[in-house]
């Protein structure tokens, strides 16, 4: 599960995989636990995302990214840490 979580958005041969592709493995994937709220902040960055390079007339701003700060955070330090990452772990070997 950790070497999956660590090489996650490295596996396609540009070195870099959609945020769509780890969303959808993150919702299949049973064994990889991400909270609710991580869950909801991820696709709501994912939407935000979308909408900037899909649509020409809308940008992304600071205001828009802000309200996503605390859940963004919260997904990275999960996946950080089901990644065998965190730093209680690096400080420790």
């Amino acid at each position: 599960m950790n070497m999956w979580v660590a090489r996650a958005t490295f596996e396609r041969t540009d070195n870099s995989s959609p945020l769509s592709d780890l969303v959808d493995r993150l919702e299949s994937d049973k064994s990889i636990f991400v909270s609710k709220l991580g869950m909801r902040a991820l696709k709501d960055f994912k939407r935000l995302g979308d909408l900037s390079a899909h649509n020409r007339r809308y940008n992304a701003r600071v205001t828009d990214i802000d309200p996503l700060r605390a859940g963004i955070r919260l997904v990275a330090e999960e996946l950080i840490h089901l990644a065998g990452l965190d730093a209680k772990k690096a400080t420790a070997a």
